[in-house]
């Protein structure tokens, strides 16, 4: 069984809020969502090398996990895709360690090679917020473009649980667009609009991961609210000309200014 999608979301229904559970990203629903909702928060799960071949790739691997180890990241706003990764020098993702069973982790510990390209950061209890299964989650930092092996070993033992290859590669491109509507370089006044970043690898990865993106409105009395890793909800006030939003990642730094509009009603 190949790497899957995930997507999840919560809805307003008779003033109660519902969280659907466990929602897969079918086309056809992705379809019927795209004129109600944007933004819809994508979940990504990669099998490990183990899980995914059925064999151990090392040595030595834990009797603990037969069937290695699911690998959840984040996905993009706009774009699904089968893959966690990669990720900018300086930039983080947090990935999340799971059994395909859902059942419970044993004790871990998350390694890679000396002088590797990414540095680990605490692994911690975690739940999934959507299915209420329990994972372990580790945040990877971005260090220098390359590629390295993560490897989830057994805490006592050191055996291999399982693995996944990570790519870090430069920022190419960074840009800021308004997501929700034409993207006519205006945002209405008063009104909450959704406004997307996308990182566009060097090396012709495609779109790459960065939970440490920032997005700031330049000396603006309010500021965008994150609602999803890449994709932020703001307000323009009224009375305002325009707007100047600044997205910082991987050590680029790229501005777009919208103008701001009054409410044609």
């Amino acid at each position: 069984m190949g790497p899957y999608v995930r997507r999840a979301f919560t809805v307003v229904v008779r003033d109660s809020l519902l969280r659907l559970t466990r929602v897969f990203a079918a086309a056809a629903l992705l379809g019927l969502l795209a004129g109600i909702t944007a933004c819809l928060p994508l979940e990504v799960e990669v099998e490990g090398e183990r899980a995914e071949f059925g064999a151990c790739p090392e040595a030595f691997c834990s009797e603990a996990t037969p069937q290695g180890l699911i690998f959840v990241g984040v996905g993009f706003w706009d774009d699904d895709r089968l893959r966690l990764g990669p990720i900018t020098p300086e930039g983080t993702i947090r990935v999340g360690l799971r059994l395909p069973d859902m059942g419970e982790l044993p004790p871990l510990r998350v390694e890679v090679e000396d002088n590797a390209a990414v540095r680990i950061g605490e692994v911690t209890d975690d739940v999934n917020l959507y299915s209420g299964v329990p994972m372990k989650r580790v945040e990877l930092v971005g260090c220098f473009e390359g590629e390295v092996v993560v490897r989830v070993v057994e805490a006592e033992t050191g055996y291999l649980m399982d693995r996944l290859r990570l790519t870090v590669d430069p920022v190419g491109e960074l840009t800021v667009v308004k997501v929700d509507g034409a993207d006519d370089g205006a945002l209405v006044a008063g009104e909450s609009q959704l406004i997307g970043v996308r990182i566009l690898s060097h090396g012709g990865f495609g779109r790459i991961v960065d939970q440490a993106l920032s997005l700031t409105a330049v000396g603006y009395p309010t500021q965008p609210e994150n609602m999803y890793w890449d994709c932020f909800s703001f307000t323009p006030e009224p009375g305002t000309d325009s707007v100047t939003f600044e997205a910082r990642s991987g050590g680029q730094v790229v501005q777009k200014t919208f103008r701001v509009v009054e409410p044609s009603w």
